[in-house]
């Protein structure tokens, strides 16, 4: 009797807790989602990604509005006057009308001019008078010489803000990327919890399966009541770790469905397994990667451009005012408003005028000091640029080392656990054989399945720390081909 319980006992405990094949035990069924799709949905649902993309299209306008400064503008206005009062010349009132109307056009262009066309039309009746038209049409230009000479700070104007919405639109790509790298980590994260609960649901058939056969033991004779209870203590220990595993999943499936946007009433359940793979790099090649694409030193770059370019901008205006203004008229005067118009248009009669306007503010104080601060400024962002390549090399070369790091203990842990699972193979065969307890079963059973699980944490750890490589390189949108967003053309 003893003999056949031993080879049952034999027959249980000879069934791993985990091996090199994935468990087929799975008490949880989801919705099955590849890491592709994750980020697919991410891209086309996430709310911080749909907020990023409608802040990428209002900073697609902001150069179109720093070009108001060039718009046409058109005015015109119309009156009407009536005067009545007392002649000194004759008792009769004397009453005299006038109608008018002006429009104008003024427009300013990349060189600083700025050019009106105007129209003036008057009628004029005075009592005793025929009627009269007077029109004048006007062409001026109004050009500055030297402070904004030809344009000079118009321009480097708009090219500052066009620098900001370039620098602005990095910072929103760069959140879109941080919420794509947030994801590939959730998604690992869950890999790693099907793999560790799939390896403590194999733990706890195990630990039923013992508990059962120690039972019958004891109620034979061939175990003593301790055996029981450690074998029942063993069982909710187990029952209590599928539990939490189970808890967990949950927890990280809602995480990822938050970050996709995704409404599903399923758990997800990922189908990539965990691998113990490291990417073929050099650090040299990597630091270069991350120079040329990281955000935050392309934003720092575009900061030191625009400085540089208010630093121009402020020197200029240390010079004084002095503007050029030409103007020619043309006049006509007559009862019918046909020759009077006809008169004007044709510049007969006409008015010229040229002149300059200077102005300078003797102290300047405004002036000098905004140029010396911008001085600073873009001293500055030079040092910040040096900085950001400094963090650059030193976050690429830790995170590389990490990746050989973890690469190298997921080796070790993989070799370790099937050390630790043959280790408990024996110790169960000595059981089946009287010559163990079954306190160094479970602990060796428990060792095993901690190993399975670290062998796991480690693959997965390495799993995001190349995501975070790529993180630090800014390339994750680049390497997804991002092209859900179509840049707006300026008008």
């Amino acid at each position: 009797m003893k003999k056949s319980i031993l080879i049952i006992c034999f027959m249980i405990l000879a069934t791993p807790i985990c091996s090199a094949e994935e468990p087929q035990t799975e008490t949880l069924s989801g919705y099955p989602l590849s890491i592709e799709e994750c980020v697919r949905l991410t891209l086309q649902n996430n709310f911080d990604i749909t907020i990023g993309k409608l802040e990428r299209k209002v900073l697609s306008y902001n150069v179109l509005d720093a070009k108001k400064i060039y718009d046409t503008t058109w005015t015109a206005s119309v009156g009407f006057t009536e005067d009545n009062k007392e002649s000194t010349l004759s008792s009769a009132d004397q009453r005299d009308t006038k109608v008018s109307w002006a429009t104008a056009l003024k427009k300013k262009l990349s060189t600083g001019s700025t050019i009106t066309l105007s129209i003036d039309d008057a009628r004029t009746k005075e009592t005793g008078y025929e009627r009269n038209y007077t029109d004048t049409t006007g062409i001026s230009i109004n050009q500055p010489l030297l402070n904004n000479g030809f344009g000079y700070t118009d321009r480097r104007n708009v090219k500052i803000v066009r620098l900001d919405a370039s620098r602005l639109d990095l910072a929103t790509l760069d959140g879109i990327e941080e919420n794509i790298a947030q994801v590939y980590y959730a998604y690992w994260d869950l890999v790693f919890a099907y793999t560790s609960l799939k390896a403590k649901e194999t733990a706890f058939d195990f630990a039923e399966n013992f508990l059962t056969v120690t039972r019958e033991q004891v109620t034979n004779g061939a175990l003593e009541d301790t055996d029981l209870y450690s074998a029942e203590s063993n069982f909710l220990k187990k029952q209590d770790a599928v539990i939490v595993a189970k808890q967990y999943i949950e927890d990280l499936s809602d995480e990822l469905k938050y970050a996709m946007n995704l409404v599903h009433p399923a758990l997800l359940r990922p189908i990539d397994t965990l691998t113990t793979t490291k990417d073929p790099f050099t650090e040299e090649a990597s630091i270069r990667t991350a120079l040329e694409h990281h955000r935050g030193l392309r934003q720092a770059k575009l900061a030191a451009e625009a400085a540089a370019l208010k630093l121009e901008m402020n020197k200029n205006k240390r010079l004084p005012e002095l503007d050029l203004t030409a103007t020619i008229t043309g006049n006509g005067l007559d009862s019918s408003w046909k020759h009077a118009f006809g008169e004007a248009k044709a510049f007969e009669d006409p008015t010229y005028f040229t002149g300059l306007a200077f102005s300078f503010p003797l102290e300047n104080r405004e002036a000098r000091a905004a140029a010396h601060q911008s001085e600073y400024i873009e001293a500055q962002k030079i040092w910040t640029i040096k900085k950001i390549e400094s963090m650059i090399y030193t976050t690429v070369r830790r995170l590389l080392r990490s990746i050989d790091t973890t690469y190298e203990q997921a080796t070790i842990k993989e070799k370790t656990y099937n050390y630790e699972y043959m280790k408990t193979q024996e110790e169960e065969k000595k059981y089946s054989y009287g010559r163990s307890s079954s306190d160094i079963v479970i602990r060796f059973q428990d060792d095993a399945l901690n190993a399975k699980i670290a062998w796991a944490a480690s693959q997965a750890y390495l799993h995001k720390e190349h995501i975070a490589l790529k993180r630090a390189q800014n390339v994750l949108l680049d390497e997804l081909e991002w092209t859900t967003y179509e840049n707006i053309s300026e008008k």
